[in-house]
């Protein structure tokens, strides 16, 4: 589906702009391309989510934001017991990466390991004790923080 709609709000002028009619969806619910969503105050582009860059300002008729834009995070929930693969961009670059989180419950010493393309980044061992926690990857020079709590798939 493809719309808009207008608000003002602290004597702003706020349109949100959204296309979705061509966007294509893998297993899950996040669109995978062929979209945009997009923020404009006082016709300027504050935000803009999706892949389909120039039809949204076309569309819009804004100029592009005079801040620099910054990839802020992605969250994802997991509900499962042992693998999870996904792809994701993990910074402005535009590369997509392969991103695979395995935990292992079965064995006497649990671990959690991250692999970022192929490569493994965090693994977390004594899991019984760390079933709760943060950590820091670096993936092309950019901090991704990590943050997981398997205590229901140990306990």
């Amino acid at each position: 589906r493809k719309g808009s709609k207008s608000l003002e709000a602290y004597s702003c002028n706020i349109d949100v702009f959204w296309d979705l009619s061509s966007a294509k969806f893998g297993s899950g619910p996040e669109a995978l391309g062929g979209f945009y969503v997009g923020v404009v105050v006082d016709k300027e582009m504050v935000l803009l989510l999706g892949d389909m860059n120039k039809e949204a300002f076309k569309k819009t008729n804004a100029s592009p934001s005079s801040l620099g834009a910054v990839f802020i995070a992605k969250k994802e929930h997991v509900f499962g017991k042992r693998v999870f693969a996904t792809k994701a961009q993990l910074s402005a670059d535009g590369k997509i990466h392969d991103l695979v989180i395995e935990c292992d419950t079965s064995v006497t010493d649990p671990c959690l390991v991250v692999r970022v393309d192929g490569k493994t980044l965090l693994q977390v061992k004594r899991l019984k004790w760390k079933f709760r926690g943060n950590d820091t990857i670096v993936v092309n020079r950019m901090a991704v923080e990590l943050l997981w709590d398997v205590h229901s798939w140990l306990f």
